[in-house]
């Protein structure tokens, strides 16, 4: 297919304009149960696991709690090792920049918590070379408190829309 061909196809297809709205206000709630933890055998995704819940009630942003519920679901969905997070660096950044987070927030009288936010923190720092001070420095700026994915949505949006033309094109 030759640019000049892709490029008429796009037009043919007529898009119109359209604005999507989408939030997770609505992730208000924690999913868990009881047996959750059974069958995980690492221990610190034991303590991950203990960690998002406590991300969780203490965020205020509604993409966080979002981020929060799906670490906490793929532990007690998939019941992964420590490793498995390692292997998924997506997932082990929104960890890392979570815990990073926290850990300028717990009071030092916090000492459980502390204790497995540093241990986490100092291995995904070792693994990827990610620093949490660096991090947080960042995340400091972030001012905009309502979530705004009106971005995110455009551009998932426009990667299925090409998907689904190269589907077109190689399919049919």
């Amino acid at each position: 297919m030759t640019n000049e061909n892709y490029e008429q196809l796009i037009r043919n297809l007529d898009w119109k304009l359209c604005t999507l709205r989408a939030s997770a206000e609505r992730m208000s709630e924690l999913i868990s149960f009881g047996k959750d933890l059974y069958g995980v055998e690492d221990f610190r995704m034991k303590k991950l696991y203990w960690l998002m819940e406590i991300w969780h009630a203490q965020t205020s942003y509604a993409m966080d709690r979002f981020h929060a519920n799906d670490i906490h679901t793929w532990i007690a969905l998939n019941k992964p090792s420590f490793e498995d997070l390692i292997q998924y660096e997506s997932r082990a950044y929104i960890v890392f920049s979570a815990l990073a987070q926290m850990n300028v927030n717990t009071p030092a009288s916090q000492i459980t918590e502390s204790k497995y936010l540093g241990d986490i923190l100092g291995e995904l720092e070792d693994a990827f070379g990610w620093k949490s001070t660096e991090l947080y420095e960042l995340g400091r700026s972030r001012n905009n408190k309502k979530d705004d994915f009106s971005g995110d949505i455009v551009f998932a949006l426009v990667l299925s829309m090409i998907g689904f033309i190269l589907i077109q094109i190689f399919f049919f």
